[in-house]
């Protein structure tokens, strides 16, 4: 973990709702910042997801998570989705997450930015050492964005309606 993340910390380990918000708070500033460190740009943020470091703190905000709304078709293998209408940090959050723990997810989470110019931003990131080609669990092309000063991950996607 990056020093700068350490100094963000403040919620380690995820045991209650209280540290569960904060920890959503910290994954959304986090991604945001991401996005802007990794590409120079401002992308919107619409998914918030928590990498759960241990099988109880993947209970606890299990139960949290599914309290905020119904279960999303996007749930798949690991991850839990539920459809949402959350502001976090400012930001409209539609899908809330929370992956089973898994070694090579040692980051605290997750944040996805829907775009509408998808082809023109992984054009412009051919090269770029934060971004990754992948595909998602769904089979969802997407360009995943990691760096080493930050303890989030970050995938861009295609916005629905492209």
């Amino acid at each position: 973990m990056s020093e700068r993340a350490k100094e963000l910390f403040s919620f380690e380990p995820i045991i209650d709702e209280i540290t569960c918000r904060q920890a959503l708070s910290y994954i959304a500033t986090e991604s945001a910042a991401l996005a802007e460190t990794a590409l120079g740009q401002i992308l919107p943020l619409d998914t918030v997801t928590v990498f759960a470091q241990s099988d109880a703190e993947y209970e606890t905000v299990e139960a949290f998570v599914r309290q905020q709304g119904p279960l999303s078709p996007y749930s798949h293998g690991a991850t839990t989705y539920v459809e949402t209408n959350l502001n976090i940090e400012g930001r409209a959050i539609q899908l809330l997450g929370v992956r089973k723990p898994d070694s090579t997810r040692k980051e605290r989470g997750y944040g996805d930015y829907p775009v509408h110019n998808f082809e023109v931003i992984k054009a412009q990131t051919k090269g770029n050492p934060y971004v990754y080609e992948m595909k998602s669990g769904n089979d969802i092309e997407l360009l995943e964005l990691r760096h080493p000063d930050f303890d989030v991950r970050g995938y861009i996607v295609e916005a629905e309606g492209g």
